[in-house]
């Protein structure tokens, strides 16, 4: 019983963590639509792979008409290159930061207990 009082927040983390992947690529194929926002993001990650030059400003919002920042294309570029520019590199790219974000705000907050 000891034990699980010291190791039960990172058991915790880790089952989180699995549910996210689980739920976030669960049935990926049936309901991932390559249109609107997610097409729009590959056209201009496939622009910069194409012709090599880098987005200063991406392209406007469907929601609202502001521009999208270009820190978010800087983000996606190396998932894109490595998985040879699929189209669902960007889901795998922001899952990836938001399991590293998670983990991290457990590292940093692991003295506070509550706040976990």
């Amino acid at each position: 019983m000891r034990i699980w009082k010291s190791v039960w927040v990172w058991g915790m983390t880790i089952l989180l963590i699995c549910l996210f992947i689980w739920l976030r690529f669960y049935n990926i194929d049936k309901s991932f639509f390559f249109q609107n926002d997610a097409g729009r993001d590959m056209l201009v990650l496939w622009d910069w792979n194409k012709t090599g030059k880098i987005p200063l400003l991406g392209p406007q919002t469907s929601a609202l008409p502001i521009n999208q920042s270009s820190v978010y294309f800087y983000i996606l570029y190396p998932g894109f290159l490595l998985s040879k520019a699929q189209p669902i590199s960007a889901n795998y790219t922001l899952s990836f930061l938001y399991v590293v974000a998670f983990v991290a705000g457990m590292v940093l907050l692991r003295k506070e207990k509550k706040i976990q």
